[in-house]
């Protein structure tokens, strides 16, 4: 699947799109909704059989954003837009000690 035409949405819009997909809901912006999205598990832990799995779909999309907002924009817009736990500046204090 090429994903170049992530590169035309903003970093929010991305971030946005990324939240989505990780919490199993289905973002049109990355295109139309696989006919078996609803029916397809989560995630599979199988040994023998290989099964199509909703994490199979998104994990090259979720990593491609990732590559382009990168990991810090992703965690502010879950923390600051998404959760409203806190805001920029208390983001900021906490990504330093996250991140050392």
């Amino acid at each position: 699947m090429k994903m170049n035409f992530l590169r035309n949405y903003s970093t929010s819009d991305l971030c946005e799109i990324y939240e989505n997909l990780n919490h199993w809901n289905w973002d049109d912006r990355v295109g139309q909704k696989p006919c078996d999205w609803d029916d397809i598990p989560c995630s599979y832990h199988g040994i023998r059989k290989q099964r199509r799995t909703k994490y199979k779909v998104i994990s090259p999309i979720l990593k491609n954003i990732k590559n382009i907002v990168g990991e810090k924009e992703l965690l502010r817009y879950h923390n600051v837009q998404y959760l409203k736990s806190m805001n920029n500046d208390e983001f900021e204090e906490w990504y330093k000690s996250y991140a050392s």
